[in-house]
């Protein structure tokens, strides 16, 4: 049976293009010249001669003349004529601005698909060097691998695209524009070919990188498909001429591990491209306790840990120490796995706050706060764990804030191989604790949604976190 939208003698392998001659396409345009399918420019050409649909008339006579589709929310735009066509490219060319010597050009095609991987992209990127130009092209068919490769431009090949830019001003059809005839269809997946130049306007007081943006499918439905073939020509003809170069891989992306060269993002998933360290962890290490700051007394610590989980199996514990004038006060939220939350209130000793003091100041623990992630460990793949450290400073006697706080993440700690002074600091916080004078605080108020008893100084329930009422 014949397959609808396919040549018929080709409808097993897909339609060949009358242009270029490419065989297997299965998309609606072409991924080497951007041509559309032979059957879909006929029915354009049919639909010219029919009656096209005015804003004056009624959705009932426009879903007549369009069709009975529960997908087209709008009718398409009329195609433009020959002959205004024609005017509008003589005056575009009239109005051209001059520009400086070429220094790029990018000719992208891209088309969707409702199929997983049955997307298909062609980029062609051509930037100008002292010998020539560098080539890059990046290619995908559908259910296929993106493919990259890298190029030397011949300089004659380069300097026919330049005269070819220059004489066909080609940078005068930026403002021509594409009225797509499936606009409206929630369905369409169609494709579509674009082209950037790159000029050196510095010559005539613009911008050293001036882009000029160009619609291919423009250029065709103005009645420019000739221009547009003869500059996709001389493109692929760069590329055949050119020098194939294998570079290998700068960097490999975290997420995908996909190797890249010096590029910002990686040419799979978009993912940035983690900065490179440039120090070793002692020197860094060194480095900031080098550059620390003075501050204020210590006034208060705080330690979490949080472990996610279903059906109450999370677990978590908080302990934080608060300093005043009058006490040194420690509170204690702790929730084993399957288990309620529970509080407990401490009295701290004067010795075991100095001592907590003490070990802050001498290993400058607020420091390394300023700590990144070596690894570039995505934050999705970091895992359900979350530990912390916090330390509040009173900045007064230094000019500074009365409440000034730093966070510290103890998996920075343990990358960099000062893990053990998140153990000290906990064996201090367990010290304190376990010499400390635990107080009964007496219920104050009811939660209405649970019937916990929960002490006054606290605004939310202690074992679901419903407001008090």
């Amino acid at each position: 049976m014949e397959q609808k939208g396919m040549n018929p003698a080709s409808a097993d392998t897909g339609w060949i293009c009358p242009r270029c001659g490419k065989a297997d396409n299965v998309l609606r345009f072409c991924p080497n010249c951007g041509e559309r399918r032979p059957e879909l420019k006929e029915e354009i050409m049919q639909n010219k001669t029919q009656a096209v649909p005015t804003p004056a008339q009624t959705p009932q006579q426009i879903q007549g003349m369009m069709g009975p589709s529960p997908f087209m929310q709008q009718p398409g735009p009329a195609p433009y004529s020959s002959r205004d066509s024609a005017e509008t490219i003589e005056t575009l060319k009239r109005q051209a601005k001059p520009h400086g010597p070429l220094t790029k050009i990018v000719y992208g095609f891209a088309a969707g698909g409702m199929m997983f991987n049955s997307n298909s992209l062609l980029r062609m990127a051509f930037t100008k060097t002292e010998s020539g130009a560098d080539i890059f092209v990046a290619k995908k068919e559908p259910f296929q691998n993106r493919e990259e490769a890298y190029y030397l431009c011949a300089p004659d090949m380069w300097q026919s695209l330049c005269d070819f830019v220059e004489r066909e001003q080609l940078a005068a059809f930026c403002e021509l524009q594409y009225a797509d005839p499936m606009t409206g269809v929630a369905d369409h997946f169609g494709g579509g070919a674009d082209l950037t130049l790159q000029f050196d306007d510095t010559s005539l007081g613009g911008l050293h990188a001036r882009m000029v943006h160009i619609s291919v499918s423009a250029l065709r439905q103005h009645g420019l498909e000739r221009l547009a073939d003869d500059l996709i020509g001389l493109l692929n003809d760069a590329v055949e001429r050119g020098t194939k170069i294998e570079k290998t891989a700068v960097w490999v992306c975290p997420l995908c591990h996909h190797g890249n060269g010096d590029t910002a993002f990686c040419s799979e998933c978009w993912a940035t491209r983690p900065e490179k360290p440039t120090e070793t962890p002692a020197e860094t290490v060194a480095a900031l306790k080098a550059q620390a700051k003075p501050h204020g007394p210590l006034s208060g610590i705080v330690y979490d840990t949080f472990s996610h989980g279903t059906m109450n199996s999370d677990s978590m514990r908080h302990i934080e120490i608060k300093h005043t004038e009058k006490d040194t006060s420690i509170v204690v939220y702790e929730k084993k796995a399957f288990q309620k939350k529970t509080r407990a209130d401490y009295l701290c000793s004067p010795d075991a706050w100095q001592a907590l003091c003490d070990f802050v100041e001498r290993e400058q623990l607020e420091v390394f706060c300023k700590l990144k992630n070596r690894n570039q460990t995505p934050m999705g793949l970091v895992g359900v764990s979350v530990e912390r450290i916090t330390l509040t400073f009173n900045n007064t006697s230094a000019g500074g804030q009365p409440i000034y706080s730093v966070l510290i993440s103890p998996t920075m700690l343990n990358e960099y191989g000062i893990g053990d002074l998140t153990v000290e600091l906990l064996r201090l916080l367990d010290d304190a604790i376990e010499h400390g004078t635990k107080i009964e605080k007496p219920v104050a108020w009811i939660c209405h949604v649970c019937n916990h008893g929960n002490p006054d100084d606290v605004f939310f329930c202690i074992e679901c976190g419903a407001i008090k009422s």
